[in-house]
């Protein structure tokens, strides 16, 4: 079976766009943004998207 790379990029990266999709900004304070789980995820995925980008431009982020 043979793996068709650009195809699973493209499945990750909408994996990773649902997440940010679930970013919520509609909070009063800070503490209540904080304590949503949400967010920590949604902001992960979208550093990690980032990275995935800029390394399919020929930037390595990923520090290795």
């Amino acid at each position: 079976m043979k793996i068709d790379k650009d195809k699973l990029i493209d499945h990750i990266i909408n994996w990773l766009n649902s997440n940010i999709d679930e970013f919520n900004l509609n909070y009063k304070t800070d503490k209540e943004f904080n304590a949503d789980p949400k967010n920590y995820l949604a902001q992960d995925s979208a550093d990690l998207k980032e990275k995935i980008e800029l390394y399919l431009e020929g930037v390595d982020e990923f520090g290795e």
